[in-house]
């Protein structure tokens, strides 16, 4: 979703040796820009990602309840509160690493998709 010259300036911003916070940074002002079907679509692979690195913190066996949790039509509340709960158990630091620098992005993702999905119904 991203354009070849958004691209070209993160890997730029790499080589240089900006944080994953900046990187980060930059790759949420270019999806707030996004509209319409652009913006679905990297909603859905941003999504993707958060759920990838929700795997890798709280493991395999929580990710599977959390989805089953979802997959019962459980309110966002209780999915939040799931997940909360879920991260809260870490213990491994380089795992809470990961959560400082992926979780509020995670949350502006799936904050989206709720509230566009409110607005469709």
């Amino acid at each position: 979703w991203l354009s070849h010259e958004q691209k070209e300036e993160l890997l730029q911003m790499k080589k240089d040796g900006k944080s994953k916070k900046e990187l980060q940074d930059k790759i949420m002002h270019y999806y707030e820009h996004l509209e319409g079907d652009a913006k679905h679509e990297a909603t859905e692979q941003l999504k993707g990602g958060c759920r990838e690195i929700l795997k890798h913190v709280v493991g395999e066996e929580k990710a599977a309840e959390i989805k089953a949790l979802k997959d019962s039509g459980a309110s966002k509340d209780e999915l939040k509160a799931k997940v909360e709960e879920a991260l809260h158990a870490v213990t491994d630091e380089e795992k809470k690493q990961h959560i400082a620098e992926f979780g509020p992005a995670c949350k502006k993702i799936y904050g989206v998709a709720a509230s566009r999905r409110r607005r469709h119904h």
